[in-house]
């Protein structure tokens, strides 16, 4: 047997040392990355199960990889999407599969892709707007596409919803039969519909590169515009007046608001413009003739006002007398002037069925006998009977009927009783009385203003309306103090 020298084994033992700790440390290395592959998979896992998108990796076809949210979104169960048989295409709505698969070719060239935005289908069809975002990754020796996708339907339904008010706002713009516009604060045009052109003349484009001052009539209107919207925050018909690009005046009504900055700072204003040039026009031209209308009425009521003082000479003048007392206690009254006016007339007009009595019973000198008495009462039915026809826009035929009538019930035609008579009639009443006392009559002298007080304010609130006599009072005696009686 061959000795084997001490030398040998030695030499061996330490040649063979290197190698060992080579090979060792080959495998603690590759132990370490092995962990560290671990590690880093299921920090992966973890961070893509915690996900609010969906995470998948797909291998050039079948799906390897998905998370959890996959599974809530399209309605699969990972088992599902990760079998070999699962066609990855039928989650792509039909429109978008070309550019999926387009870009999947690009990252299998090595290119970069760009987020896109396609539609998901569920396994109930239905429909998820998203956005995909893709890497070419390595996983598991192989090339593969790892993919995050984001559901935002609800800000695609948001951003239509917005698109869709921006168009009926656009539509509403510039269909308005109004001119609608928007300036800077220094009067720069940002906006301008289609009637904002008709309006003024002139075009968007031209109106975009010329100022608002311009359009002013008088440019220092201008200002004062700017105060009134500034002090308030808007202003509701105001009145301008505008030069048109053919130089013709035009009187516009403003409505508008100011709008701010981010800052708070007023930017602007917007707001509408209607012409009122026409209308305007009109309405002077309606006021000329209702004016006119009111002055043919007004000489006719006088002039069939006076067909009874011309019958009559001894009552000449009174009925105009009567209006103007009647109006004075109106007005003293705190009366509206709508009820004054129909008073006046009523007052011109209340002995008007006079023309009815024989002239010889109206300037009869004596006392009147029961018959002719009769007549004369029948006065106020006679007015009544001629005014019917009239369409006054007062009551005036119940006013001339009841001018007689007393708050006793002992008047006439009717025998009304206090609240039954038109307060205009109790009116009319006590200007009547007053005005007949302090007149000549055929029978007898003028009584005088004291006895006419005497009389309303003696019968104050038994035949006449004790507020009306205190206002009558009032008139004739202007320092006088309201009568006080238990009324």
């Amino acid at each position: 047997m061959k000795t084997i020298n001490r030398v040998q084994i030695q030499g061996t033992k330490e040649r063979s040392t290197p190698h060992l700790r080579e090979v060792m440390s080959a495998r603690s290395e590759s132990k370490s990355v092995s962990q560290s592959l671990i590690e880093s998979e299921k920090l992966f896992r973890t961070l893509a199960e915690e996900s609010p998108n969906m995470i998948f990796i797909n291998k050039m076809g079948p799906v390897v990889y998905a998370n959890k949210k996959c599974e809530e979104i399209t309605g699969y169960t990972r088992d599902e999407l990760c079998s070999p048989d699962f066609d990855f295409m039928m989650l792509i709505a039909p429109e978008f599969r070309e550019l999926v698969k387009t870009s999947f070719t690009r990252h299998m060239r090595g290119e970069d892709v760009e987020a896109i935005e396609y539609a998901l289908l569920t396994k109930l069809g239905k429909r998820v707007e998203s956005i995909i975002t893709t890497k070419l990754i390595t996983y598991k020796h192989a090339p593969s596409i790892l993919g995050v996708v984001t559901d935002i339907t609800e800000r695609k339904h948001a951003e239509d919803a917005l698109k869709e008010s921006e168009q009926k706002y656009r539509s509403l713009f510039e269909d308005s039969k109004d001119a609608v516009y928007e300036t800077t604060r220094h009067g720069e045009f940002i906006e301008a519909n289609k009637a904002m052109q008709d309006v003024t003349g002139y075009s968007r484009e031209e109106l975009c590169n010329m100022n608002v001052i311009q359009l002013y009539s008088d440019s220092s209107d201008r200002p004062k515009f700017q105060r009134e919207i500034e002090a308030n925050e808007a202003v509701k018909d105001y009145t301008v007046r505008f030069r048109k690009k053919d130089d013709i005046i035009i009187d516009c009504l403003l409505t508008s608001t100011v709008w701010r900055n981010t800052d708070g700072t007023i930017g602007g204003y917007r707001g509408i413009m209607r012409d009122v040039t026409e209308t305007k026009r009109m309405a002077e031209k309606l006021k000329q003739s209702r004016d006119n209308l009111q002055v043919v009425l007004e000489g006719t009521i006088e002039a069939i006002g006076n067909i009874s003082e011309v019958r009559d000479p001894y009552t000449a003048g009174h009925q105009k007398a009567v209006a103007k007392l009647a109006s004075a206690i109106a007005k003293e009254m705190g009366l509206p002037e709508k009820k004054i006016e129909g008073l006046q007339v009523a007052a011109i007009l209340h002995d008007i069925g006079k023309i009815a009595i024989p002239a010889e019973i109206l300037s009869k000198p004596t006392t009147l006998s029961e018959i002719e008495r009769g007549f004369l009462k029948d006065h106020p039915k006679t007015a009544y009977a001629i005014l019917k026809t009239v369409k006054f826009p007062w009551p005036v035929c119940r006013i001339v009927l009841q001018h007689h009538e007393r708050l006793d019930g002992s008047g006439y035609p009717e025998g009304l009783r206090g609240d039954e008579i038109n307060m205009e009639a109790r009116i009319l009443a006590v200007a009547d009385v007053v005005d007949a006392m302090t007149s000549h009559r055929p029978y007898r002298p003028a009584l005088g203003i004291d006895k006419a007080i005497e009389e309303i304010t003696q019968k104050r609130g038994i035949l006449y309306d004790p507020v009306v006599v205190d206002a009558c009072v009032k008139v004739l005696v202007p320092e006088s103090t309201p009568i006080m009686r238990g009324d």
